[in-house]
């Protein structure tokens, strides 16, 4: 097993040379990507395997009866698997390899790393609230009454003042009537008046 890994590696690397826009990653399981797509790596088995358009897919596997590629439990889609032999038919695998690159490049290109929730919700800025300026609150103003109950309102105040003054006057006026002196009938007595001495008598 390490072996054939290392023979792959080796034809890997040519194939990849060839394109010096293409770069191999990775170190325990070494693979190649164009805009965000993976198209390319070594089978953890040691074998190579990359990924073709629906039309060549299946006349690759057509012609060299591969199996599919499975990794991990699942089926790896549009990916085809290099038969040994053709790993030394390196002009044959070339193609092969152009038709995977040129269908990479095809494709709209998405982004290599999932922008974290935080970044996110920074990105999004919601859009600010517009300041509405609060109108002045309105003066309650007292109801206006209508010019007749005002004018009967008025007429009311003043008899109401002036009734206190005459009042006073009233009681100003009333004065107790004066004791008129009334003389009281001289009381008759039986008695005759006695004459004074020394008083004449008349005869």
């Amino acid at each position: 097993m390490p072996h054939r890994r290392e023979t792959t590696r080796k034809h890997y690397e040519q194939l990849v040379a060839a394109y010096p826009e293409l770069k191999i990653k990775g170190k325990a399981s070494a693979y190649t990507s164009m805009n965000g797509h993976m198209f390319s790596f070594i089978t953890k088995e040691g074998g190579l395997a990359f990924r073709l358009p629906k039309e060549k897919y299946e006349a690759f596997v057509k012609c060299y009866r591969t199996q599919p590629v499975i990794e991990y439990g699942a089926t790896m889609r549009e990916y085809v698997a290099v038969p040994v032999a053709l790993l030394k038919r390196q002009k044959e695998l070339a193609g092969h390899f152009a038709d995977s690159v040129a269908y990479i490049a095809s494709l709209p290109p998405k982004p290599t790393t999932k922008p974290s929730k935080k970044a996110g919700k920074e990105s999004v800025k919601k859009p600010a609230k517009k300041k509405t300026l609060k109108k002045p609150a309105k003066k309650v103003s007292a109801k206006k009454e209508p010019a007749k109950k005002k004018a009967a309102k008025a007429a009311g105040a003043k008899v109401k003042a002036k009734q206190p003054a005459a009042r006073k006057k009233a009681k100003a006026t009333k004065k107790k009537p004066a004791r008129t002196a009334t003389t009281r009938p001289a009381k008759k007595s039986g008695k005759k008046a006695t004459p004074r001495r020394g008083a004449k008598k008349r005869t």
